[in-house]
């Protein structure tokens, strides 16, 4: 399956170096996952629409698929990490980093400005 807001690698980066190699089989499934609800989030479609967009907006998708898909590749398989802690940490950072570019998407005026962008 095709990704089309983030790279694999970004998503391997955020996830961390202890990363299950298992998990990275899923990782196109992950972003899938995670450009599905930033489309459903900004109620547009980024991804038909990926051409158009400028520059900033893209590494802004990128960022907040990214940080969504590692959280899926470190709970695919959190016995990597060196202790649950860590990886719960890491989960939870990505997470209120995601979620404030969500809260972003969520607002219809942001979405018109990020068309522009």
């Amino acid at each position: 399956m095709t990704t089309t807001l983030c790279l694999s690698g970004t998503a391997f980066h955020k996830a961390g170096k202890n990363c299950s190699a298992d998990g990275k089989l899923f990782v196109d499934e992950f972003i899938n996952e995670a450009e599905g609800l930033v489309c459903a989030d900004s109620k547009y479609d980024w991804i038909s629409n990926y051409s158009t967009l400028l520059s900033g907006t893209k590494f802004f998708l990128n960022d907040v698929v990214s940080d969504l898909a590692a959280i899926n590749l470190i709970k695919y398989d959190m016995s990597v990490y060196t202790s649950r802690i860590e990886a719960e940490d890491l989960i939870n950072v990505l997470y209120a980093h995601s979620q404030s570019k969500r809260e972003i998407l969520q607002n219809q005026d942001k979405v018109t400005f990020l068309k522009k962008v």
